[in-house]
């Protein structure tokens, strides 16, 4: 603000309708250097305090009481009330005496001072004084209002910074989880979901220091079930600049149950300081129920399985061996079985002999669950004549059927004989058994420098879209074979499985296509040589 007790800065607008007189004022402030405007009747003295000169503004009027076309005391009442000059300090004089009535009225009516005749000195020290206190009066109102508005501010913060508290409040306490806030002294603030999953009576009671804390819910690691240590504890690492997620076995302090929990900490910071920490706690106690009594009946289920099905081969071979003694009976000195026995051993030999290959489709199924993968001994072999034995021993079970094979590369590698000719039995097993009679199933075998490729096509109807990914999965059974007379094919649906365990076994891929016009082609892809890496035995 301008200092207006200094002649160098205020604007004073003298009002008098005689020349001589205005005169006489306007040369005393303008020798004291103050920038003085003139105006001869009240209506103009109006227009230009209330804004008729863009840019112009006055600090204090000397107005004359006696104008001719308004009333001295009608130009001050019209200043006073108009909201640009109503503070402006007015300083009245007349030429002639005004009787104490019309002093009183002038002052009344807001006038800051009265000179019945001035003189130079006696005016401009009374204009000093008055643009002194009102220059006063306006610094204690611009304070007064910088104070009232700082006031407001802080009080709006207060307001703000209260209903955000509030908010937060609301917030924590919405949530499903368990909320703990802190520092290293201890918790400040526990949400009621956290107190009660912790066993206390209210949040209240939480506010524990942390080593109370920790003595009195025993955390210990969930995978390991060791006590944790002061320092591994998920709020004391975010106390330390980490985010730290854990799950945790802490004990209920009211029934001393273990509850198992995700424990989630991350620093609170201000600024590159870290001054506190907060943690959420989700209770994981079902879940990780659930989830122990799934796995166990999984385990219990695939070692109760294997164990059944090698337990069975000791009886079963007998009964095979049995079949085969009263079948070769017939080729000795007692001669020929009544044939209604000798149906009877043959339907044994066969049903034995089908028990057989379930009994060790089991055994593969319980070694690839829980055995780490189906064991596989790797050794020179060539898969054109693996694929030549395949063809002929199914040639003799399926008479009539037609199989080709080529092959278009060197087949030589190292693989597991035993298991390729399991793979190509089964392969090609079941494109004869979903395939027409009068279809042909055709074996390809390609190759790299790296990898042979092996194709098994048959022109049998499309395997829906929907059933392909899950071919592969164990206990997985299709429909009859197009040929078959079946209802749904025999066996476990564990073959397409242990198909699949053995070529990944060796390194290697199998993947399919099936549609209508195309027929259904299973593609095996074989590295010749074992990957890097430890050897499989």
């Amino acid at each position: 603000m301008k200092d207006l007790a200094h002649q160098s800065s205020a604007t004073v607008l003298v009002v008098d309708d005689q020349e001589p007189k205005r005169y006489v004022i306007a040369r005393a402030l303008r020798a004291e250097g103050y920038h003085v405007v003139e105006a001869a009747g009240g209506r103009e003295a109006l227009r230009l305090a209330q804004g008729g000169e863009p840019g112009l503004t006055f600090d204090l009027v000397v107005l004359d009481v006696h104008l001719p076309d308004l009333d001295g005391f009608e130009v001050l009442a019209q200043l006073k009330a108009h909201p640009l000059t109503r503070a402006l300090p007015v300083l009245q004089v007349s030429a002639s005496a005004m009787d104490p009535h019309e002093r009183v009225r002038g002052l009344e009516s807001g006038a800051s001072g009265y000179l019945a005749s001035p003189h130079d000195p006696e005016l401009v020290a009374t204009v000093r004084a008055l643009l002194r206190d009102q220059g006063q009066r306006t610094e204690r109102a611009r304070e007064l209002a910088a104070a009232t508005r700082g006031a407001q501010v802080a009080q709006a913060r207060e307001q703000r910074s209260q209903q955000l508290l509030h908010e937060t409040e609301a917030i924590i306490e919405s949530l499903p989880d368990g909320v703990f806030v802190g520092t290293r002294e201890g918790l400040t603030r526990v949400n009621s979901v956290g107190a009660r999953l912790l066993g206390f009576d209210s949040p209240r009671q939480a506010l524990l220091d942390l080593d109370s804390l920790r003595l009195r819910l025993h955390p210990r690691d969930w995978a390991s079930g060791q006590p944790l240590a002061p320092a591994e504890h998920p709020f004391a690492l975010a106390l330390e600049g980490d985010t730290c997620v854990r799950e945790c076995v802490l004990r209920n302090v009211r029934t001393g149950k273990d509850l198992v929990a995700r424990v989630t900490a991350a620093p609170i910071r201000e600024g590159d300081e870290v001054v506190g920490a907060v943690a959420t706690l989700t209770d994981i106690t079902e879940a990780k129920r659930a989830e122990r009594e799934l796995r166990d009946a999984a385990e219990f289920r695939e070692r109760l399985l294997g164990i059944v099905s090698h337990d069975l081969r000791n009886p079963l071979q007998a009964i095979s061996m049995s079949a085969q003694v009263l079948l070769r009976g017939v080729e000795g000195p007692a001669g020929a079985l009544p044939e209604p026995a000798l149906r009877a051993a043959g339907r044994i030999a066969a049903s034995s002999e089908r028990m057989a290959r379930m009994i060790s489709q089991l055994l593969d199924f319980t070694r690839g669950r829980l055995g780490g993968g189906i064991p596989i001994q790797r050794e020179p072999a060539d898969l054109l004549l693996l694929c030549e034995q395949t063809v002929r021993e199914l040639e003799l079970g399926h008479p009539g059927r037609t199989l080709r094979y080529e092959a278009r590369c060197d087949c030589r590698g190292e693989w597991d004989p035993g298991r390729i000719a399991q793979v190509l039995g089964n392969l090609v097993g079941n494109a004869l058994r979903y395939s027409p009679p009068e279809e042909p199933v055709t074996i390809t075998l390609e190759g790299t420098d790296t990898d042979v490729l092996l194709r098994v096509h048959n022109r049998g109807p499309a395997i829906p879209p929907a059933l392909q990914p899950e071919l592969f999965d164990a206990f997985r059974r299709g429909a009859g074979g197009a040929g078959s007379g079946t209802a749904r094919s025999e066996g476990l649906g564990l073959g397409l499985y242990i198909v699949r365990q053995v070529v990944l076994a060796h390194g290697g891929a199998i993947d399919l296509t099936s549609s209508e016009p195309e027929g259904t082609t299973f593609l095996v892809t074989l590295p010749r040589h074992a990957p890097p890496g430890p050897s499989q035995a």
